[in-house]
Protein backbone atom coordinates (compact mmCIF):
# COMPACT_ATOMS: atom_id res chain seq x y z
CA UNK A 1 0.00 0.00 0.00
CA UNK A 2 2.82 2.32 1.00
CA UNK A 3 4.97 1.55 -2.26
CA UNK A 4 1.98 2.10 -4.18
CA UNK A 5 1.71 5.51 -2.65
CA UNK A 6 5.23 6.58 -3.46
CA UNK A 7 4.86 5.17 -6.66
CA UNK A 8 1.59 7.04 -7.86
CA UNK A 9 3.21 10.22 -6.23
CA UNK A 10 6.43 9.52 -8.07
CA UNK A 11 4.51 9.14 -11.51
CA UNK A 12 2.79 12.29 -10.21
CA UNK A 13 5.91 14.31 -9.81
CA UNK A 14 7.33 13.08 -13.33
CA UNK A 15 4.44 14.24 -15.48
CA UNK A 16 4.68 18.11 -13.59
CA UNK A 17 6.78 20.33 -15.84
CA UNK A 18 10.39 21.26 -14.45
CA UNK A 19 9.85 25.17 -14.29
CA UNK A 20 6.67 24.47 -11.88
CA UNK A 21 6.50 25.20 -8.53
CA UNK A 22 5.97 22.05 -6.65
CA UNK A 23 5.02 22.42 -2.96
CA UNK A 24 3.80 19.25 -0.92
CA UNK A 25 2.62 19.16 2.09
CA UNK A 26 0.42 16.47 4.25
CA UNK A 27 -0.26 13.89 6.94
CA UNK A 28 2.70 11.52 5.99
CA UNK A 29 2.60 9.68 9.54
CA UNK A 30 6.42 10.13 8.80
CA UNK A 31 8.80 10.62 11.99
CA UNK A 32 11.82 13.01 10.62
CA UNK A 33 14.64 12.67 13.09
CA UNK A 34 17.81 14.46 13.64
CA UNK A 35 20.10 12.03 11.95
CA UNK A 36 23.19 13.69 10.70
CA UNK A 37 23.31 12.02 7.38
CA UNK A 38 19.83 13.70 6.48
CA UNK A 39 20.40 17.09 7.54
CA UNK A 40 20.65 18.16 3.80
CA UNK A 41 17.00 17.09 3.24
CA UNK A 42 16.16 17.93 6.56
CA UNK A 43 17.86 20.04 8.35
CA UNK A 44 18.28 19.49 12.32
CA UNK A 45 15.23 20.83 14.16
CA UNK A 46 12.75 18.32 13.98
CA UNK A 47 10.78 16.94 17.03
CA UNK A 48 12.02 13.30 17.11
CA UNK A 49 15.84 12.17 17.54
CA UNK A 50 15.02 8.88 15.43
CA UNK A 51 13.38 8.36 11.89
CA UNK A 52 10.98 5.79 11.33
CA UNK A 53 9.71 3.62 8.73
CA UNK A 54 7.52 6.42 7.10
CA UNK A 55 9.88 8.96 7.49
CA UNK A 56 12.81 7.16 6.07
CA UNK A 57 10.34 6.54 2.57
CA UNK A 58 9.37 10.38 3.04
CA UNK A 59 13.47 11.48 3.22
CA UNK A 60 14.21 8.99 -0.16
CA UNK A 61 11.38 10.89 -1.60
CA UNK A 62 12.01 14.02 -1.11
CA UNK A 63 16.03 13.61 -1.81
CA UNK A 64 15.41 11.38 -5.09
CA UNK A 65 13.29 14.48 -6.15
CA UNK A 66 15.84 17.46 -5.15
CA UNK A 67 13.16 18.60 -2.49
CA UNK A 68 13.60 19.67 0.96
CA UNK A 69 11.32 18.66 3.98
CA UNK A 70 11.41 22.34 5.45
CA UNK A 71 9.22 21.66 8.58
CA UNK A 72 12.34 20.66 10.16
CA UNK A 73 14.50 23.29 8.79
CA UNK A 74 13.36 26.26 11.39
CA UNK A 75 14.31 26.27 15.40
CA UNK A 76 11.29 26.48 17.08
CA UNK A 77 10.41 25.36 20.66
CA UNK A 78 9.19 22.15 20.36
CA UNK A 79 5.54 23.24 21.66
CA UNK A 80 5.32 24.51 17.94
CA UNK A 81 6.40 22.03 16.01
CA UNK A 82 4.25 19.15 17.67
CA UNK A 83 1.35 18.67 14.46
CA UNK A 84 -0.64 16.04 16.03
CA UNK A 85 -1.50 14.93 19.78
CA UNK A 86 -3.12 11.28 20.81
CA UNK A 87 -7.09 11.70 22.02
CA UNK A 88 -5.61 10.76 25.31
CA UNK A 89 -2.90 13.88 25.27
CA UNK A 90 -0.09 11.77 26.21
CA UNK A 91 1.61 11.38 22.76
CA UNK A 92 3.02 13.94 20.55
CA UNK A 93 4.30 13.89 17.04
CA UNK A 94 5.58 16.16 14.44
CA UNK A 95 4.11 13.68 11.55
CA UNK A 96 2.39 16.70 9.43
CA UNK A 97 5.59 18.11 6.31
CA UNK A 98 6.15 20.30 3.68
CA UNK A 99 8.29 19.68 0.97
CA UNK A 100 9.33 21.76 -1.56
CA UNK A 101 12.19 22.26 -4.93
CA UNK A 102 15.42 22.58 -3.66
CA UNK A 103 15.79 25.74 -6.00
CA UNK A 104 12.66 27.02 -4.23
CA UNK A 105 13.68 26.65 -0.52
CA UNK A 106 14.87 30.19 -0.20
CA UNK A 107 10.96 31.62 -0.73
CA UNK A 108 10.11 29.65 2.74
CA UNK A 109 10.38 31.81 5.36
CA UNK A 110 8.65 30.15 8.30
CA UNK A 111 6.73 27.15 9.27
CA UNK A 112 4.90 26.36 12.53
CA UNK A 113 1.89 25.04 13.91
CA UNK A 114 -1.13 26.95 15.44
CA UNK A 115 -2.57 24.95 18.54
CA UNK A 116 -5.50 27.44 18.88
CA UNK A 117 -6.74 27.12 15.27
CA UNK A 118 -10.24 24.67 15.45
CA UNK A 119 -10.26 22.60 12.54
CA UNK A 120 -12.08 19.56 12.84
CA UNK A 121 -8.81 17.40 13.05
CA UNK A 122 -6.78 16.01 15.57
CA UNK A 123 -3.86 17.57 13.95
CA UNK A 124 -2.80 21.00 14.50
CA UNK A 125 -3.00 23.38 11.47
CA UNK A 126 0.45 24.12 10.23
CA UNK A 127 1.38 27.62 8.90
CA UNK A 128 3.80 28.37 6.08
CA UNK A 129 5.18 31.97 5.40
CA UNK A 130 6.36 32.27 1.94
CA UNK A 131 7.46 35.12 0.00
CA UNK A 132 7.23 34.24 -3.85
CA UNK A 133 9.38 36.10 -6.47
CA UNK A 134 7.28 35.83 -9.75
CA UNK A 135 8.91 37.32 -12.97
CA UNK A 136 6.29 39.03 -14.42
CA UNK A 137 6.53 39.57 -18.13
CA UNK A 138 7.50 43.04 -19.09
CA UNK A 139 6.18 45.66 -21.42
CA UNK A 140 6.89 45.25 -24.85
CA UNK A 141 9.13 49.04 -25.42
CA UNK A 142 7.20 50.60 -27.78
CA UNK A 143 8.99 53.12 -30.54
CA UNK A 144 8.05 56.44 -30.43
CA UNK A 145 7.88 57.87 -33.84
CA UNK A 146 11.27 61.02 -34.02
CA UNK A 147 9.87 63.95 -33.40
CA UNK A 148 9.85 66.25 -36.40
CA UNK A 149 11.69 70.07 -35.85
CA UNK A 150 8.87 72.01 -37.61
CA UNK A 151 11.25 74.83 -36.97
CA UNK A 152 13.58 73.38 -40.17
CA UNK A 153 9.75 73.86 -42.63
CA UNK A 154 10.14 77.86 -42.32
CA UNK A 155 13.22 77.61 -44.51
CA UNK A 156 11.85 77.35 -48.27
CA UNK A 157 14.66 75.05 -49.14
CA UNK A 158 14.13 72.76 -46.56
CA UNK A 159 10.00 72.78 -47.38
CA UNK A 160 10.50 72.47 -50.81
CA UNK A 161 13.25 69.68 -50.56
CA UNK A 162 10.35 67.87 -47.77
CA UNK A 163 7.17 68.33 -50.11
CA UNK A 164 9.66 66.74 -52.68
CA UNK A 165 10.78 63.59 -51.08
CA UNK A 166 7.24 63.13 -49.57
CA UNK A 167 6.14 63.37 -52.90
CA UNK A 168 8.16 60.75 -54.24
CA UNK A 169 7.43 58.43 -51.43
CA UNK A 170 3.44 58.50 -52.18
CA UNK A 171 4.05 57.83 -55.79
CA UNK A 172 6.09 54.87 -54.78
CA UNK A 173 3.62 53.93 -52.79
CA UNK A 174 0.88 54.63 -55.61
CA UNK A 175 3.30 52.54 -58.03
CA UNK A 176 3.68 49.63 -56.09
CA UNK A 177 -0.41 49.41 -54.99
CA UNK A 178 -0.90 49.48 -59.01
CA UNK A 179 1.24 46.46 -59.56
CA UNK A 180 -0.32 43.98 -56.76
CA UNK A 181 -4.13 44.85 -58.11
Amino acid sequence: MKDQFYQDLENLMTSLPTYDIKIMMGDANAKIGREECWKDVVGTNSLHSITNDNGLRLIHFASSRNMNIVSTQFPRKNIHKITWVSPAGNVQNQIDHILIDNRQKSSIMNVRTRRGAECGSDHYLVQVRLRQRIKCEGKKEQRMAPLLDLEKLKSIEIRNEFNLKTANLFEALEQQEGLQH
